[in-house]
């Protein structure tokens, strides 16, 4: 089924929701801050306008020291993640997704104590670089719910934390395509049940999962994403300033595009969404 008929078919749970509509609060995150000038550019300007609620920091990225001061004074409305890296130079145990991930489920990526000790130096880069402890972890390429990296990665957070962080699922709660099925599948149930088990909280819901093309345009996929996504669910996003590159490249600066248009806060108001950052606080199982 193409998002096109998805979305047609979904139109109508705006009016159904009625009421409850109101009430609906929602992240949405971009990820990748200091992958990229672009993408850090990017994050900056549009956290300004408070278009995105959080974003996610790939603390061994190029640009992320350079531009963290300038994301820091944005403002205080905007969630600060850790964006776990296993895949991408110059982290010290980067291998190539589909290698990490056949590693993930057969042998393990790496002895439990190098593991632990990649998690823990991210962390510290991001609390001395941010001057804070991240309010959420995610993964690039969402690594983190991979089996021999999830474990680790609770017991560094609960000894170092204490809960006070939440845990990205990737599980959605409807059906949003082949591949948010297979990036959920490689570990997004389980994360959930074992951060249960660990007092970490999650997001309910997860959408933004596309194939980085332009061939249905990105207000379109907003809008059905919208008309679907459970109350405080998340939603992913990796903007970018710059049309120079491939189809990818220009399908991510197609978001920024639309983020900084008028026509995201007439939609948010229209789907009766309010934007909330990615903390503990906000996104509590129990609230």
């Amino acid at each position: 089924m193409t998002v096109r008929k998805q979305f047609k078919m979904c139109l109508p749970c705006l009016n159904e929701m009625g009421d409850q509509a109101k009430f609906r609060r929602l992240a949405v995150c971009a990820d990748d801050f200091g992958y990229s000038e672009g993408a850090s550019l990017s994050i900056i300007a549009l956290a300004a306008r408070q278009a995105i609620s959080s974003t996610s920091c790939l603390v061994d990225g190029r640009w992320f020291a350079q531009y963290a001061a300038e994301l820091r004074s944005v403002g205080t409305n905007l969630a600060l993640g850790l964006h776990l890296n296993f895949t991408s130079p110059p982290a010290p145990r980067h291998s190539p997704l589909a290698p990490l991930v056949l590693k993930a489920f057969t042998t393990g990526v790496a002895s439990r104590q190098v593991l632990e000790q990649e998690i823990a130096r991210q962390c510290d880069l991001f609390e001395q670089t941010m001057g804070c402890p991240p309010d959420f972890v995610d993964g690039h390429k969402h690594v983190h719910q991979l089996p021999t990296i999830r474990e680790p990665l609770l017991d560094e957070l609960s000894r170092r934390y204490d809960m006070r962080v939440v845990l990205r699922s990737t599980v959605p709660r409807v059906a949003r395509g082949p591949k948010a099925a297979l990036i959920a599948s490689l570990g997004g149930r389980r994360l959930e049940r074992l951060a249960q088990q660990h007092g970490f909280d999650f997001n309910r819901d997860f959408a933004g999962v596309y194939d980085f093309t332009r061939r249905i345009p990105y207000a379109e996929r907003m809008r059905w994403w919208l008309s679907s996504i459970s109350d405080r669910g998340l939603i992913m996003c990796h903007p970018q300033i710059g049309e120079s590159g491939g189809e990818k490249q220009l399908a991510l600066a197609a978001e920024h595009t639309f983020f900084a248009s008028p026509e995201w806060p007439v939609l948010l108001a229209e789907s009766r969404t309010e934007l909330l950052p990615f903390t503990p606080g906000e996104f509590a199982q129990q609230a």
